[in-house]
């Protein structure tokens, strides 16, 4: 019996070494092996339960603690059993929550996953949803702080790896580095504290740790795509235009002239001026970027007019569609859908095929539909279904593409549908009308 305990307390060594290390999997192999010459070992049968409760899976560590609590007696594995009974209801708060980022219901998921957070279970896959949630609202220093808590835990996490890697492509500016630096050492000192109690040889003591591209179905985006995909909003800033001529004194005539003249100069005949330029690079003024862009696109320029320029198109292809794109985030969350879709189709303008053009695309055509805009919002989920059928919307925009079309073309509908049923024959979106549509 004393070379089985010293085998066990080798493999137990090896189990803990690789959880404190971040290979959660690699120490559940070490927990198998030292169960199965030993059902009784509770310190493994503690340490594997503590991990499937991590990764989410309720009703594995609860079996695993009922062997430790009925058949060795063991007042730890009694202990967990108990502290775990509130974890079932996290668990279909989890599950909301992922309908909710399926629905581009971001704050409504974000409130459900913190809290899931009330408790250590599952946080992996929280952690990683959370991740999600703050991507897409264009909150990267949250979304990289829930990222290191995974891979804390999981180093290996395909999902938390996958995310840091597309989160450094597109916020690689130094500005963001040094906010992000110093925002998270902030969090980190604030301290989310993992804590599991892990029974050793001779007794127990408390471990506590700081934890803080898809197959492409049609081919990869093309500019001419792109440019089809897109719709400009030249009535509105007509409109806009109008507004302000309206509200002009009418008695002063200087003024009038002075500001129709202003509106003629709106276009291209404005020289373009070096030092506003570096000024609005300086200072982070997208907005006033993006006009310059617009205005000064296909003017002839001296060659340090045209650096100027390409300088001015650097920032807007990178920080300039971060910033529209998270402040269309926000008047989407407020219902602002006809300012969220401008700020949608500036931001896609400028994001290339970075991770967020997918995002982009995908509200462009939410937010199309949400103003009843139809034909805008079938054109951009083919464009999304065209390059992007195996992100994480393929379903649902498949669904989306399958009931805009009914009664509209009802050979379009089929094909979606029958897309829909080939592609995800598992998904929640196959349902009853997806059935009435194929039949």
């Amino acid at each position: 019996m004393g070379i089985m305990d010293k085998g066990l307390k080798r493999i137990y060594s090896r189990a803990m070494k690789c959880y404190q290390n971040g290979l959660p999997n690699k120490a559940l192999a070490y927990c198998e092996r030292g169960i199965s010459k030993d059902i009784n070992f509770a310190p493994l049968l503690n340490l594997k339960g503590l991990i499937l409760y991590l990764q989410g899976d309720l009703e594995g560590c609860r079996a695993v603690w009922k062997i430790g609590a009925e058949l060795n007696k063991d007042g730890a594995s009694k202990n967990y059993l108990k502290s775990c009974k509130e974890d079932g209801e996290r668990l279909k708060k989890y599950s909301k929550a992922q309908l909710l980022i399926k629905e581009m219901r971001i704050s409504e998921a974000i409130a459900y996953l913190m809290e899931c957070q009330e408790s250590d279970f599952n946080i992996i896959n929280v952690s990683n949803s959370l991740t999600e949630c703050f991507i897409k609202k264009g909150e990267y220093i949250k979304a990289e702080y829930y990222i290191e808590k995974v891979l804390k835990i999981d180093k290996k996490n395909k999902q938390a790896v996958n995310n840091q890697t597309a989160l450094n492509k597109f916020t690689s500016t130094g500005l963001f580095k040094k906010v992000l630096k110093s925002r998270k050492e902030f969090l980190l000192k604030g301290g989310m504290v993992l804590s599991g109690i892990i029974i050793v040889l001779a007794g127990v003591f408390i471990i506590k740790s700081n934890f803080a591209k898809e197959e492409n179905y049609f081919g990869k985006i093309t500019n001419k795509l792109m440019a089809a995909g897109k719709i400009k909003n030249d009535e509105n800033s007509q409109e806009n235009s109008d507004d302000v001529n309206n509200n002009s004194v009418s008695g002063d005539n200087i003024n009038s002239e002075k500001t129709e003249e202003n509106q003629q100069k709106e276009g291209k005949s404005e020289a373009f001026s070096a030092s506003e330029t570096n000024d609005a690079i300086n200072n982070k003024d997208f907005e006033k970027l993006n006009l310059m862009a617009e205005t000064f696109k296909n003017e002839k320029m001296s060659i340090n007019d045209q650096a100027l320029y390409n300088k001015a198109l650097e920032v807007l292809n990178g920080e300039g569609a971060e910033f529209f794109y998270g402040r269309a985030m926000k008047f989407h969350d407020e219902k602002d859908y006809e300012r969220a879709r401008q700020d949608f189709e500036i931001s896609f303008k400028y994001s290339g095929e970075n991770y967020l053009t997918s995002h982009i695309i995908f509200m462009l055509g939410g937010t199309a539909e949400k103003l009843q805009d139809i034909e805008s919002a079938i054109k951009y989920y083919e464009l999304y279904a065209k390059n992007y059928l195996n992100s994480e919307y393929g379903d649902l925009v498949l669904y989306n593409l399958a009931n805009l079309n009914r009664n509209i073309n009802n050979e379009e509908a089929y094909k979606y549908a029958l897309m829909l049923k080939e592609k995800f024959p598992k998904s929640m979106y196959f349902n009853n009308p997806i059935k009435e549509i194929l039949k």
